[in-house]
Order: structure tokens, then C-alpha cells, then sequence
């Protein structure tokens, strides 16, 4: 970096940062059957003893979106001000949403969890496996799994930050959030631990998904061809996605994340298409519709899982709420990335566009490969349950696809919409965590060597998961993040509070015509200047 970069560089979050991430990925190295009982320790600590706070919360911000979208005067003021205009597209505005954070997810379980929930149907629903009940619930609960709670938790931390941020003049930081209660303690060294805390999970989190990103690329291309699953492969795919992803960053998000989210997102629905017309067409329909009601008729019993008596077999504890904790270790920057580049739409078309196109995108998406799976394992005699209990879950989707037509044109397209799918969410996180370090957090762009260092260090340390820890190191990351994502939690009751001020134009009112609230704006513009 040139001494022009280090002078704009926030240096209390980049270095603590930096610093827990080499400890904790030393420590892993060397101590790693340590480092992983203590992971594992965590992760069952967390979902046994929290499932209640944990759907709690995310029920919480459901509710407070609801509570914003009707609200008759928030709900029409626009992110960035009344004289900001729409940055992107509607289409590429979407294209990014769904990409952004959840196109590793959707592409890795799109067959696996759908076809595991018919044939084992969680214990809570009390339904006959192998049915047609079965495999409208096994949709219904894959698709309550990715989408309307899944995204409420970051939208509604991305609507807090970004309105305070955009709206208010404070820095777009994860800490900004907890304004409404700390006012200008968040300047503080509580603030600055927030930051550090959410930059660490956000970072360990990304790091599980590259490296099960990789596993799938590499396992479908093995699967399809006579290359063999090896450190040098894993090599070259971490070098080619660290390469576009950290090229694409340093474009920025305009020549750079919107244009490979238009490309991935034509590739996705080209996919479905494939799907419905080469699979059982009005099969599927039916499925979609029937999911739909499915959705409707569990959401109670799935989203308020209190297994009282403990005979659901911990299915909410290491399924819903393990999803929902996970996403909340992403929430806090993730859901700044969506609401960044929303400015110019009014909170309520942000919320909506965000919620629930994506989540319909969901449902379609879990109904159309999963239920393709569903008929050709029941009907067809498809073997995608036996290979995936042989190789691993990476290799479903293109079990499917070779029981189906045009193998030779679709195996090479989803291979493709996999690769994609990280170089997105990557671009996009590390893109936010480099705002995020930089004294400017406002600005549009962060400096290109400051991405490129974040982009850099995920591809390296993913690497390392994959040749030192292997399976097992990934799975230990995602541990860690899952137990941040704890703190992250609490963290989020205390922003659920504070909402509400915001939504009542309450802090509004104290920026503007408080000395605390001047000396705040004052406070940012000093930080900003160096």
C-alpha cells in the first residue's frame, strides 16, 4: 500500500482483525485436533442450549421489516436521501441480491436437503416418508431454510446501518447500528469490538463457504471427467476464483459485481427452464404450488420449534436454527452490502425487492431441483441418494444431471453457475469488509490494494482449511462463525430495540437538533479526514 492508503486506513479494526485471524487459523495448524474439539464444543453449546433465542430473533426482525414496510412515513423515505437516483437496474438490482450471498448455498443444497427431508421427514412434522405429503413438506421446509427468514435477519441489519449511514451521516460500519442506545459510545472501544467481531465471523464464514464452493467445483468436475480430486486442483480453483474475484472487486461494484450477477443470474433461470421442460413439467408446477400452501401450513410449527419434551430429535436445534445462526455470523455485512446498493429506492421498495422476490426465487428454485431428484430417484430408479451417501453432498447435483437429458451441455453450465456462485459472494463481502476498514467507510469505492489484500487473504486462507485442515478445518471455520454468530445475536436484540427509535423518527430528531447529535456528525467528519 502507498502511504496515501495507510493514512485512510482504519487501523483499529484492520490490525486486531488480522490479528485473530492468524491466531486462530496458527493455532488450527498445530493444534488442530484442539482446535477442532473446541469448535465442536462451541457449535453443540450453541444450538442445544439457544434454539429458543434463536428463532426468537429471527421471528423479532421479520416482524420489525413488517413493522417498517407499513409504516406510513418510514416506509417512503429512500436510502441515500430524497435527491438519490438508483445506481442499478431493477434486474441487476435483484441479479445481485440473490447472488450475493446466498448462490453457494442454493447451488449446494438444491438437491441434497430436498431429497434427505423425503426420505427422512424431520420428526416434528409427523408425516410418512416416500408421500406426496413427504415431498411437499421436504420443499416447503428446504425453502423456510434459504429464504423469508434467512433474508429478513440481514436485510433488517443492512436497513439499520445503511438508514443511519446513508441518511444520517454516521459510518458505514456494523457498530453504527447500536447508535440508537449508545449513542456516541459506539466511537468507542465497544464499537470498535463490534466491528472487529462481525469483520472475524464474516471472514470465517466466507472462508467455509469458499472452500465448500471448492469441494463442489471440484468434486462435480472429477465426477464428469478423469481429473482426480487433488491439492493441485483445489489449488487452481482458489487461484482462478482469488483472481476474477479480486479483479472484479477492484472494477468496483458497477463494472464489476453487477455485470457477473446479470451473467450468473441468466444462467440460473436458464437452468430452472432445463428443469422444468426436460423434467416432469406440470409435475413440478404442482410441487410449486403445493409447497407454496406447504409453506403456509408448517411456518408456525417450524418457526416456533419448542421441543419441549426432546422428541424431534434436536431436528431445530442442527438444522433451523444452525441455518438461521450461521446467517446471522454474515448478517451484520451482508446486509450492508444489500441496502448499499439500494440507494436511491425508498425503504419499502428495499425491503419488498429483497424479501420477497428473492424468496420466491427460493421456493422455484428447491421445487425445481429437488423435485426433479424426487421423481427420478422414485419413478426413474436414479441412484442420486447412493452416490451422495458414497461421495458427499457436493456431488448431488450432478448426480441428478446425469439421469437426465443433455447432460453434455447442463453439467458444464452448472459447473459454471458454482464457480460464479462464490466469485460473487466473495467479491461482494470482501468488497464491504474493505469499506469497512478504511476511515471513509462512506465512500462508494474502498481503495483497490486494500480489496485485493482482503480478496488475497480469503483465497489463502481457504487454502490452508482445505490442504492442512481439510474437511474437517472448514467445518471447525464454520463452528467458529456459528459461535460468533452468538454474540452477534445479542447484539442483534439490543439493534431490534434500537429499530424502533429509527423507525419513529426519534433519532432523527436527535441528530438534528441535539448538541450530543451535532457533535456525533462532527465526530465522522473528523474520522473521515484523517
Amino acid at each position: 500500500m502507498t502511504d496515501r492508503h495507510w493514512t485512510i486506513l482504519n487501523k483499529q479494526v484492520f490490525f486486531p482483525v488480522a490479528a485473530v485471524l492468524c491466531l486462530l487459523f496458527a493455532y488450527g495448524m498445530f493444534f488442530q485436533e484442539s482446535f477442532c474439539n473446541m469448535c465442536t464444543k462451541m457449535l453443540n453449546g450453541v444450538l442445544l442450549n439457544c434454539n429458543w433465542l434463536i428463532l426468537g430473533v429471527a421471528i423479532a426482525t421479520g416482524i420489525l421489516l413488517l413493522y417498517m414496510i407499513l409504516h406510513p412515513d418510514f416506509g417512503k423515505k429512500i436510502i441515500g436521501g430524497p435527491d438519490a437516483k438508483p445506481a442499478y437496474s431493477t434486474f441487476t438490482w435483484i441479479a445481485m441480491a440473490i447472488c450475493s450471498s446466498i448462490g453457494i448455498a442454493m447451488m449446494f443444497y438444491a438437491v441434497a436437503e430436498p431429497l434427505g427431508y423425503f426420505y427422512n421427514v424431520p420428526a416434528y412434522l409427523g408425516l410418512k416418508p416416500q408421500t406426496n405429503h413427504a415431498a411437499l413438506a421436504a420443499i416447503a421446509q428446504s425453502t423456510l431454510h434459504w429464504s423469508v427468514l434467512y433474508y429478513a435477519l440481514q436485510i433488517f441489519w443492512g436497513m439499520v446501518v445503511v438508514y443511519l449511514s446513508m441518511n444520517k451521516g454516521l459510518p458505514f460500519r456494523p457498530s453504527t447500528a447500536l447508535y440508537p442506545l449508545l449513542k456516541n459510545r459506539i466511537f468507542g472501544w465497544m464499537g470498535i469490538t463490534f466491528d472487529v467481531l462481525a469483520s472475524v465471523a464474516l471472514i470465517c464464514g466466507t472462508v467455509t463457504c469458499f472452500g465448500l464452493g471448492t469441494m463442489q467445483f471440484s468434486t462435480g468436475l472429477a465426477y464428469v471427467t478423469d481429473i482426480k480430486v487433488t491439492n493441485g486442483l483445489y489449488v487452481a480453483i482458489v487461484v482462478l476464483v482469488t483472481v476474477i474475484f479480486t479483479f472484479s472487486s477492484a472494477r468496483g461494484v458497477k463494472k464489476g459485481m453487477a455485470i457477473i450477477s446479470n451473467v450468473n443470474t441468466y444462467l440460473y433461470m436458464l437452468l430452472m427452464l432445463f428443469l422444468l421442460l426436460c423434467g416432469p413439467t406440470i409435475n413440478l408446477l404442482e410441487l410449486i404450488l403445493g409447497s407454496t400452501g406447504e409453506i403456509f401450513r408448517i411456518f408456525p410449527s417450524a418457526m416456533f420449534n419448542g421441543d419441549f419434551l426432546g422428541v424431534n430429535e434436536n431436528f431445530a436445534n442442527f438444522n433451523t436454527s444452525y441455518y438461521f445462526i450461521w446467517t446471522l455470523a454474515f448478517s451484520p455485512i451482508a446486509g450492508m452490502f444489500y441496502a448499499k446498493i439500494a440507494r436511491g429506492r425508498t425503504i419499502r421498495q428495499f425491503i419488498i425487492i429483497n424479501w420477497i422476490v428473492p424468496s420466491a426465487f427460493i421456493l422455484t428454485w428447491f421445487s425445481l431441483w429437488g423435485g426433479n431428484a424426487i421423481w427420478q430417484q422414485f419413478f426413474n430408479g436414479a441412484t442420486i441418494s447412493e452416490q451422495i451417501a458414497e461421495i458427499g453432498a457436493p456431488v448431488a447435483n450432478f448426480a441428478l444431471l446425469d439421469s437426465m437429458p443433455l447432460r453434455a451441455i447442463t453439467t458444464p453450465a452448472t459447473l459454471l453457475a458454482v464457480l460464479i456462485g462464490f466469485i460473487t459472494m466473495t467479491d461482494a463481502l470482501t468488497g464491504v469488509v474493505s469499506s469497512l476498514t478504511t476511515k471513509n467507510s462512506r465512500a462508494d469505492e474502498a481503495p483497490i490494494p486494500l480489496k485485493l489484500f482482503w480478496g488475497c487473504l480469503t483465497g489463502g486462507l481457504t487454502l490452508v482449511c482445505l490442504f492442512v485442515l481439510k474437511k474437517v478445518g472448514t467445518s471447525a471455520l464454520q463452528a467458529l462463525a456459528v459461535s460468533a454468530g452468538l454474540l452477534i445475536l445479542f447484539v442483534t436484540i439490543v439493534v431490534c430495540f434500537g429499530s424502533v427509535y429509527i423507525v419513529n423518527g426519534d433519532i432523527d430528531k436527535f441528530i438534528d437538533s441535539t448538541e450530543e447529535g451535532k457533535k456525533t456528525l462532527q465526530i465522522v467528519e473528523n474520522e473521515s479526514n484523517g
